[in-house]
């Protein structure tokens, strides 16, 4: 992608009006997806971009799908997993690595239950992270014995949308 069509595409991402906001509401999750699959498709360098100016101002609710933490209605899909994932990939930093950890069985289970070959998921949004968060997600993935959402400490609830999973404290 050339550099001026990677501006252009994030200038309108950033300014779609729907952002300015100032309280929590699932509409803002759509430019957060287009950040999230631009992010994906641009270059390091890009990538780069992205981070140097995340969070951008903004605070970005970042729901996380099939548990009690997405929005109420929120549907299962592979876009909407796949970008939730991708907020790990974004940070500029690795933040307390037990606050990543914590929510990798989830969205693995998640990914899982929609028909999504979550280890390819893991491996693909692992290359585009800064080296700790892709070896945080890399080592993860290759140990199955902690791909249990109820081993990370999460259980399953009974919710007006249906199963979801909830953390246990």
């Amino acid at each position: 992608m050339m550099d001026a069509a990677f501006q252009r595409r994030l200038r309108a991402i950033l300014d779609d009006p729907v952002l300015s906001l100032t309280v929590l509401d699932p509409r803002t999750e759509e430019p957060y997806q287009q950040l999230c699959e631009l992010f994906m498709e641009s270059n390091e360098e890009q990538r780069a971009h992205i981070r140097a100016g995340w969070p951008y101002g903004r605070e970005w609710r970042i729901p996380v799908p099939g548990t009690t933490y997405d929005w109420r209605g929120g549907e299962l899909s592979q876009r909407r997993v796949r970008a939730s994932l991708i907020s790990q990939a974004i940070q500029p930093t690795v933040p307390d690595a037990r606050d990543v950890l914590v929510g990798l069985p989830v969205m693995y289970w998640v990914a899982l239950q929609i028909g999504m070959n979550a280890e390819a998921l893991f491996r693909e949004v692992a290359s585009a992270a800064i080296p700790e968060m892709r070896k945080l997600l890399i080592d993860w993935i290759s140990e199955p014995e902690r791909q249990s959402p109820e081993d990370g400490g999460w259980r399953l609830v009974e919710t007006p949308d249906g199963p979801r999973y909830k953390l246990r404290w």
